[in-house]
C-alpha cells in the first residue's frame, strides 16, 4: 500500500497475521512507475516492510 498524500501521511497496517509464500518473497524500489524503469532512489528515501510465516 502506498499513500496518495505526499504531505507526510502514512499507512498503518495492523496485521500481525503474516501471509504464506511457498516459493520465495522478491521486491524492487525504484524511481518510476514503467515495469522497466531502472532509476535508483536516494538513500533513505523509502522504508519497505512485508510480513511473512
Amino acid at each position: 500500500m502506498i499513500p496518495a498524500s505526499t504531505s507526510g501521511a502514512g499507512v498503518v497496517d495492523t496485521t500481525d497475521l503474516g501471509v504464506s509464500f511457498s516459493t520465495g518473497i522478491a521486491y524492487i524500489v525504484t524511481t518510476g512507475i514503467a515495469d522497466n524503469d531502472t532509476g535508483a532512489p536516494a538513500a533513505n528515501a523509502y522504508v519497505v516492510s512485508f510480513y511473512y510465516k
